[in-house]
């Protein structure tokens, strides 16, 4: 498929996830305080897969005395898209999952580790030093309530559980682990979110990717391969989503479209292992 058909498919999901993440606003007030990070989270995950749409046109430079210049900015694209795998798997991690009580356990690490790195920027205001003094106090409470969690000594050792008690989940976080857990293939993961990281990280690759992508045929298939990378995760929050929301699951159940992109893109690991078996088979015949 071109990128005009893929970007069609892409606003279906975008449509699908925004009535699911919208809708659902009242139902997560209901429960418990923390739950309410659930649409916060899943929020920033549709923010980001818009941004990847956006980045993902044609754009015109028009500079005066000069012919305009016409480009896809597929190098941001990459940044965003890697931002928004990070966000399905953190969203899987602490809130896909079945137990409440762990669920519970990993938002408030979570918490503690965001909070803990605010703690080290240098307050530019009063209100700043107000606020961080605040949190400071919000953090020992969650590090009361971590500390009497059965889960921080069933998944950590000491040594890690001390980390966890200041601020350092970050540090013990492994993409990779957690991409597994929700459920994606691991080949897969490596091959797309390396790739990704290095424009992120402004690698030599990278570089040379936006300086030898000359014509607009090249950066549209480096675009295509960024919206296809973003509809493959956008399926599967969906899925997640759904599982944890009574409303998502209805908003899905109805649009036909959301079923359709689910069907095509939600490639389960089993699915990846079938496809990379007959890659590896196909790959190995062509060698012989």
């Amino acid at each position: 498929m071109n990128l005009d058909q893929l970007t069609s498919e892409y606003s279906d999901g975008l449509t699908a996830l925004f009535n699911a993440v919208q809708g659902s606003v009242d139902e997560f007030q209901e429960f418990e305080p923390w739950r309410g990070d659930t649409h916060s989270l899943a929020l920033k995950m549709f923010r980001h897969l818009e941004s990847v749409k956006v980045l993902c046109q044609i754009y015109v430079d028009l500079p005066p005395g000069h012919p305009p210049s016409y480009y896809i900015d597929f190098s941001s694209a990459q940044i965003v898209t890697r931002a928004a795998i990070e966000t399905f798997l953190t969203f899987a991690y602490i809130f896909g999952q079945e137990d409440l009580t762990l669920s519970k356990f990993r938002c408030e690490i979570w918490q503690l580790s965001g909070l803990a790195d605010r703690q080290k920027l240098r307050p530019g205001t009063s209100a700043d030093k107000l606020k961080l003094a605040s949190e400071k106090r919000d953090m020992e409470q969650l590090q009361i309530s971590i500390k009497s969690s059965p889960h921080l000594n069933a998944f950590y050792t000491e040594k890690q559980a001390q980390r966890i008690l200041s601020g350092g989940w970050s540090q013990l976080r492994d993409w990779k682990v957690l991409a597994i857990d929700a459920g994606i293939h691991p080949r897969y993961f490596d091959s797309t979110y390396s790739h990704l990281s290095g424009f992120s990280h402004s690698s030599y690759i990278s570089a040379i990717q936006i300086s030898q992508a000359r014509n607009m045929q090249t950066q549209s298939d480096m675009a295509r391969f960024c919206v296809q990378i973003c509809l493959f995760y956008m399926t599967h929050f969906l899925v997640k989503f759904s599982q944890i929301s009574s409303t998502a699951k209805q908003f899905l159940n109805n649009d036909t479209a959301a079923i359709s992109l689910i069907q095509k893109w939600h490639i389960s690991s089993d699915d990846w292992n079938k496809l990379y078996s007959e890659k590896d088979l196909a790959d190995n015949d062509f060698e012989f």
